[in-house]
């Protein structure tokens, strides 16, 4: 992005999260798709014209239509972020803080998507994130079920100032063992936990 001059507006920070989220699924596209290509690479036409053929079992087959299905829905994703953004605007100027702002906005809003909130937690932190985590997770306790395989100590550890010894003693003190996923956790060790990040964020 080109320094500020003249003729740029400043725009709200909303967008700048929606970029970063925008790039995060191109990202996360682009590494499925060069993995599908790779497992569907003999058919190339190159490929098929100097081979005898092509073998694929059911479960290399299930697992093409799976890639294709994860691709179909970071495309949704991305159609949803690009019809909100600006088509009048001449360029958009964006300090790290504005992002920063952004990413804590959306994290104590309480998604309930699982890039998301990873991604949020990279943009921030543990003084502004734990907060942020700990207002999400006792507002709606019930987005951590949205969250997959996410494991306690895998968000905890995705802030950028984030050490193992806060992250384990948090645990230790709410009774939560960090490899427990948060989708597993009633509202009792909700509670537990948000206090704790809420104590540790200050």
């Amino acid at each position: 992005m080109n320094g500020p001059d003249d003729t740029e507006r400043v725009i709200e920070p909303g967008i700048g999260w929606q970029l970063l989220r925008l790039r995060h699924a191109a990202c996360e596209a682009r590494a499925i798709a060069g993995d599908m290509e790779d497992e569907l690479d003999a058919f190339d036409p190159d490929e098929v014209n100097a081979g005898s053929g092509v073998v694929m079992s059911l479960g290399e087959l299930a697992h093409v239509a799976e890639q294709a299905h994860a691709l179909q829905d970071l495309a949704d994703v991305a159609g949803v972020i690009a019809g909100g953004l600006g088509r009048q605007l001449e360029s958009v100027v964006l300090s790290a803080e504005d992002l920063a702002q952004g990413a804590q906005l959306a994290l104590r809003a309480g998604s309930g998507d699982r890039a998301s909130v990873v991604l949020s937690a990279r943009m921030l932190g543990t003084r502004v994130g734990f907060a942020a985590v700990a207002d999400a997770i006792t507002t709606e306790p019930g987005l951590v079920s949205r969250w997959g395989t996410l494991t306690v100590r895998d968000l905890l550890a995705g802030f950028r100032d984030s050490e193992p010894a806060l992250t384990r003693r948090m645990c230790v003190e709410s009774g939560v063992h960090p490899d427990t996923e948060w989708a597993s956790l009633d509202v009792a060790e909700l509670d537990r936990l948000a206090s704790q990040l809420r104590g540790a964020a200050g």
